[in-house]
């Protein structure tokens, strides 16, 4: 008896599968030939702005840290941002809280944000888990999705980010570079 080669083995049993299966239509059943409930649906579009080149100014906060010695697990900051544009002109605001809920092996301490956007008529809300060890030291963007609330921009989502810099605009407290990806995204069929 003759043995056949794994290769060509498993390529016939994936061809069995697909043809046994329907995967592949047949000249009689191609997908523009299906029916309505049959389709796969419509692709997706999306009308997406980048609203960039922010500043990012702590103006107050409050800070609670657990008996020890500095940030640690545990510490829970509220506080109030100003966004400015980069002529200085305030565009919106920044409320939130951010707590420290874990310390990683390599000792990165991660941190649970959850803050609300002003900005251009609309309100978002932004919430996500953050390395702050990276965010602090190393300088790294933070990227937390962004999910419209209410105002203009009805039904966008988008992508809040924010780098830490020197503090050059007053009161010096903390600041960051931010910036906003926003997408509507319309998953309608085309008629």
């Amino acid at each position: 008896m003759r043995r056949i080669p794994r290769k060509l083995a498993t390529l016939s049993s994936v061809t069995a599968l697909v043809l046994g299966t329907g995967l592949v239509a047949s000249s009689g059943t191609a997908a523009a030939d299906r029916g309505p409930d049959q389709s796969a649906g419509s692709v997706p579009t999306a009308t997406c702005k980048h609203i960039g080149n922010l500043t990012n100014v702590l103006l107050w906060q409050k800070v609670v840290i657990p008996p020890g010695t500095g940030p640690q697990v545990g510490t829970d900051t509220i506080y109030h941002d100003e966004l400015l544009d980069e002529q200085g002109n305030h565009v919106g605001n920044s409320d939130g809280r951010i707590t420290l809920v874990s310390k990683r092996d390599d000792g990165h301490i991660l941190g649970y944000e959850d803050q609300t956007l002003t900005i251009d008529g609309a309100v978002f809300r932004t919430t996500g888990l953050l390395d702050v060890t990276d965010l602090l030291v190393n300088k790294t963007w933070a990227h937390l999705p962004a999910t419209w609330v209410s105002g203009n921009d009805k039904h966008w989502i988008g992508d809040w980010q924010y780098r830490v810099e020197a503090a050059t605009k007053a009161p010096y407290l903390w600041q960051a570079s931010a910036q906003l990806d926003l997408c509507n995204i319309n998953t309608k069929s085309p008629k």
